[in-house]
């Protein structure tokens, strides 16, 4: 019978000791279930979210840093903070919705 859970590939074990688990570039971890079980689809919208989540966060922080600039501006002159908080958001605008990367993804299939 084969195990409801799965962790992945292994390389050999060391000796004496029991087989550690292959280096794999997955960002969830853990057991996951068999391709071919009934738990793989729901797994895979699960783990969708989560990604989905952590990048929300992760764009939102950076974001977050490329405001300090602006901020930092403030310490020389207001009118310079209102400057620079301009800018950072025309170029965050401009990487979000005019970026070739946007293009591409939303470009017809070839």
């Amino acid at each position: 019978m084969r195990p409801r859970w799965t962790t992945g590939p292994t390389r050999p074990a060391s000796p004496g000791g029991p087989p550690a688990p292959a280096p794999t570039s997955h960002s969830v971890w853990g057991p996951t279930p068999r391709a071919d079980g009934p738990e793989a689809a729901a797994f895979a919208r699960r783990a969708a979210r989560l990604l989905d989540l952590g990048a929300l966060h992760f764009d939102r922080g950076i974001r977050a840093y490329y405001y300090t600039f602006a901020a930092t501006a403030w310490f020389i002159h207001p009118v310079l903070f209102m400057i620079a908080t301009v800018w950072v958001t025309a170029v965050l605008l401009r990487r979000e919705f005019r970026s070739r990367t946007r293009n591409i993804l939303l470009s017809e299939p070839d």
